[in-house]
């Protein structure tokens, strides 16, 4: 959001699961928190406390060669989960005091709950 705020410019890139073509938008972002435009986008009865508006200025589709040549969407080059490390690992290589296990356990926890889902 800082960025935005220090640069409206935004490029989004629109990718499907499983699909090669990939959409992108080019355009300018303006972060709003108008209870009545954020609505609509209630989840679960919760609203959220903002939302970005895009001013789009080009739209076009990407050519699909790139995911086709690095068989992104291919499940036998799918790395195994446990060959990385966890989020707790990774904050732990910044700070090697950092409690990772505890860490990574309340995240399952609060995952768990649905906590900060909507």
């Amino acid at each position: 959001m800082r960025n935005i705020l220090a640069n409206p410019k935004i490029g989004l890139l629109f990718v499907i699961p499983g699909i090669g073509d990939t959409l992108r938008v080019n355009g300018r972002a303006e972060i709003v928190t108008d209870e009545e435009l954020l609505a609509p986008s209630a989840v679960e009865g919760k609203v959220p406390r903002l939302a970005l508006r895009i001013e789009v200025d080009e739209v076009f589709t990407h050519c699909s060669k790139a995911f086709l040549r690095s068989r992104l969407w291919d499940p036998e080059t799918f790395a195994e989960r446990s060959e990385l490390p966890s989020s707790g690992e990774i904050h732990r290589s910044l700070n090697p005091s950092f409690d990772a296990e505890g860490y990574d356990a309340e995240r399952a926890s609060r995952y768990g709950r649905r906590e900060g889902f909507y």
